[in-house]
């Protein structure tokens, strides 16, 4: 049977989201609608299908699930269910490396870390130690190996409210480098995930289409993009399928 990759981009739990959900209980989105975008995939009926997705809310407790405009993005765990009713019984993974990866307490990366793993959830992590953030997500499939790893742009590593954390940035000598380590783990699909292009534009600009050219004549098989927050064309370059900016998943 042949393989499949289903992926979107942002996912946020949190502000007006996660209001409604405490109102009107966590599972309401997919019961509400009684509906799985899911069901429109003739080709993801079981776990051959691999979904991927941008989590830009971290999980943790007190949450900050109000009607606020801003950008406190703390989710409540019980959120968590929203997440379970889309994958139903097909491998998940959550993007982590973001803009909004940092911007608070060291320890809801931690609950949010332990969350997934009890739940059985994969994530490229933007790393608690510089060594957990190298890590690259395998997905075995049909005797392909599939390898995915993500990236983000603003800096490196931070020092937030109690701890160090670490991610992988937008440089392209660095992911280059790094899809020669996939190549080397015999990587048969090698998958870019890159949290970039700027926010609210319509297209990307040269400097973006240039670099995602360079990755694939390094030997990428798939790149995926997004943070602009509107979808963009994709392009097919030498064979291999760019995404710039996919849409929103779940979005406030």
């Amino acid at each position: 049977n042949p393989s499949y990759i289903v992926a979107w981009w942002d996912v946020m739990l949190s502000r007006n989201i996660g209001f409604y959900a405490k109102k009107q209980w966590y599972d309401r989105i997919f019961k509400e609608w009684n509906y799985n975008p899911l069901n429109k995939f003739e080709n993801c009926k079981s776990d051959n299908c691999l979904l991927f997705l941008n989590l830009e809310s971290l999980f943790c407790e007190p949450d900050h699930d109000i009607q606020m405009w801003g950008f406190d993005f703390r989710s409540n765990p019980k959120n968590l269910e929203t997440l379970l009713q889309y994958r139903q019984d097909k491998p998940l993974l959550l993007a982590l490396p973001n803009n909004h990866f940092a911007n608070w307490w060291y320890q809801w990366l931690t609950i949010t870390k332990d969350l997934l793993n009890q739940h059985n959830i994969g994530y490229v992590w933007a790393g608690l130690t510089q060594e957990e953030s190298r890590e690259i997500f395998t997905w075995d499939n049909n005797d392909i190996k599939f390898c995915l790893w993500a990236y983000s742009y603003d800096g490196k590593s931070a020092r937030i409210r109690g701890g160090l954390v670490y991610w992988n940035w937008i440089n392209e000598e660095e992911i280059k480098s790094d899809i020669q380590k996939m190549k080397d783990m015999d990587c048969d699909v090698k998958i870019i995930s890159l949290h970039r292009w700027a926010e609210y534009r319509f297209s990307p600009n040269n400097w973006q289409r240039n670099l995602a050219h360079s990755l694939i004549d390094s030997w990428a098989d798939l790149i995926l993009g997004g943070h602009s927050h509107i979808p963009w064309e994709f392009d097919l370059y030498n064979g291999t399928y760019i995404f710039y900016s996919l849409w929103h998943f779940i979005f406030d």
